[in-house]
């Protein structure tokens, strides 16, 4: 999977959006699996958005509880 091309001089900052609403997992387009492990998955992901890239790591809720 490959995301289009990315300006990372483009700074979070410009996004119109209040403090307290926070990222949501909708905000991401979720790539492929980075890696796995005893708590859970690693995927390549892209801010919708921005176009920012980061990894975001799935937890099982009973893990953490």
């Amino acid at each position: 999977y490959s995301f289009p091309p990315l300006n990372i001089f483009e700074p979070w900052a410009q996004e119109d959006r209040k403090e307290s609403d926070g990222l949501k997992i909708r905000d991401f387009q979720l790539g492929k699996c980075i890696g796995s492990g005893k708590f859970g998955d690693v995927f390549m992901s892209q801010h919708k958005k921005t176009g920012f890239i980061c990894a975001i790591k799935k937890i099982l809720k009973s893990t953490i509880i």
